[in-house]
């Protein structure tokens, strides 16, 4: 009897082993896809690497019940610990903000989509906007199509500038009077718009934008140059600023919190691991990468992701307040 046993215990042991093997390829790989992410500030390729947190937290907690399954207790203490210090550090999950009322303080409401230049369904874009009542609109990737459909919008929003330039076009939409609207350029044929507008007590700036997207080494370098760019215009802004769009670019890259701490901007997000705006097609998939920045003169009152509306990406909205100066 113990004969017969042997071969298939020893075949399960064999097993056991080649899948511990395994585990622990997928762990330092893992890890050292996370590591080369860090490094995605200096080199494009390395920045390959840097938008997919979430898919190695994933792949983490995956790993660390496979250890479980085979009674390796301490490789699964050791890969939670690590997955935990990682989530800590790059997913930021902050209190909601909470509301403070006074006569000091006007409450509004901004909502930033990138349309998606082949989206041609306009109703359920209109009908978000009636059901949110934003008082400043950005929009992103406006061809021809949407910079005549957007029309539609000046009867509750007559102050509006449309650039309509296809999958880099931008549109600016306000409820309140521009004294001055910009069309910058900040890298060829990828604009921005740079709005001026006059609220009952105050002013307030802001810049809807279209960085491009870095899938080339070319493309990388044209985002941080974009990037850099901007915050050049609006670090040094004499009225409270708001910067919205679509920046193809993830906090948890390298680049951004320098870029933040340049344009002296913050972010408004309150989680990076649920608050994802692109693609909508996969919500394991999904990073943000589209966003909402505000200087120190702003408040929060909250940011919130919206539902889809025919775009590959998903509508942002941030309330806050303009607190009088």
């Amino acid at each position: 009897m113990i004969e017969e046993n042997k071969e298939p215990l020893d075949k399960t042991n064999k097993d056991g082993h080649k899948f511990f093997y395994c585990l622990i390829l997928a762990f330092g790989t893992t890890i050292f896809a996370f590591l080369l992410g860090k490094g995605g500030g200096i080199s494009f390729l390395l920045a390959l690497f840097s938008p997919f947190i979430k898919l190695y937290l994933l792949a983490l907690l995956t790993i660390s019940l496979g250890f479980v399954i085979i009674k390796k207790k301490s490789y699964a203490i050791i890969t939670i610990l690590i997955t935990t210090a990682i989530a800590f550090f790059h997913l930021p999950i902050k209190s909601p903000a909470v509301q403070v009322t006074s006569s000091g303080q006007q409450s509004l409401k901004a909502i930033f989509l990138n349309l998606h230049v082949d989206n041609y369904e306009t109703d359920e874009l209109f009908q978000l906007i009636d059901q949110v009542d934003p008082d400043f609109i950005g929009l992103t990737e406006v061809g021809n199509f949407w910079g005549t459909e957007l029309l539609l919008l000046k009867e509750n929003y007559p102050f509006y500038k449309i650039v309509p330039t296809g999958a880099f076009g931008v549109a600016a939409f306000s409820k309140y009077p521009m004294d001055e609207v910009e069309v910058l350029e900040f890298v060829d044929n990828k604009f921005a718009l740079d709005v001026s507008v006059r609220l009952p007590k105050q002013k307030l700036r802001y810049v809807v934008c279209h960085a491009p997207p870095p899938l080339t080494k070319e493309k990388w370098i044209q985002r941080n140059d974009y990037l850099a760019a901007l915050a050049n215009t609006v670090k040094e802004s004499k009225d409270p600023v708001i910067v919205m769009g679509d920046f193809n670019i993830t906090p948890f890259s390298p680049i951004y919190g320098l870029f933040l701490e340049e344009a002296k901007l913050r972010d408004t997000r309150s989680s990076y691991l649920f608050q994802n705006s692109w693609p909508t097609s996969s919500s394991i998939q999904a990073i943000p990468i589209d966003h909402i920045w505000i200087d120190k003169r702003l408040k929060i009152k909250g940011f919130e992701v919206l539902e889809n509306v025919n775009s590959d990406h998903y509508p942002i909205l941030l309330n806050f307040f303009a607190v009088d100066t």
